[in-house]
């Protein structure tokens, strides 16, 4: 019983945690939240990003190397977010993929989507247009040492709200009914149907490309 109190502590349990505001519906949080079986870790946004993957050794292994790990990340308002890494341990594998939505925050708190700078009340919008456009269903997002936990929490809060967004969207596309009213059989359907997922990009685990999204679409 010890034992697994201290693991409670330690991962949290997903009936404890605080939700994003956007999650305004048990649906949303079934779709999108945290469940029991996936460790749920703090972090001090103060330090290096890299730190989460050191100060959480239990999570991050030589066991894990190379697996994508879900993980419940507490962010700096302490609502918790699902997230997914690709914990890497061999710094000279370079793990590349089709692309996706690339976010990035500065240390000078300066958002970047691929190459270009764009501002904070834009990025809802824009991931929204990226979906339609491309089909995407990754969110990938990372930030530099030195970046405020101010910004971090307001971007994820414009991901989060674009998720919930989206998954609303097609909700209504697939049931023709409001994503709060569906019942278990018909979250089930929404879920196959996919969502946008949020990928961590920490450290040198991604390589990511130099994207320049406006020449993609002229393409």
């Amino acid at each position: 019983n010890l034992i697994l109190t201290l693991l409670l502590i330690s991962f949290g349990c997903s009936k404890d945690q605080n939700h994003p505001k956007s999650y305004r519906c048990n649906n949303i949080v079934s779709l999108l939240g945290v469940n029991d079986s996936i460790p749920i870790i703090s972090f001090d946004y103060s330090n290096d990003p890299i730190r989460l993957i050191e100060e959480n050794p239990d999570i991050f292994n030589a066991s894990t190397c190379g697996d994508f790990i879900e993980l419940g990340l507490k962010l700096p308002d302490a609502s918790v977010v699902m997230v997914t890494y690709r914990y890497i341990c061999d710094t000279n594998v370079i793990i590349c993929g089709p692309p996706w939505i690339e976010i990035n925050l500065t240390n000078k708190d300066v958002l970047r989507l691929g190459n270009k700078e764009i501002r904070l009340d834009t990025l809802q919008s824009i991931i929204l247009e990226e979906k339609a456009v491309f089909r995407w269903d990754e969110i990938h997002f990372g930030w530099s040492s030195g970046a405020s936990a101010k910004r971090i929490q307001q971007v994820f809060n414009e991901i989060i709200t674009a998720q919930v967004a989206y998954a609303s969207k097609s909700s209504r596309l697939i049931s023709g009914k409001d994503i709060c009213s569906l019942d278990s059989v018909e979250i089930e359907k929404l879920r196959d149907y996919g969502n946008m997922e949020i990928y961590l990009e920490i450290g040198e685990s991604w390589i990511t490309p130099d994207i320049d999204y406006d020449l993609i679409k002229m393409e």
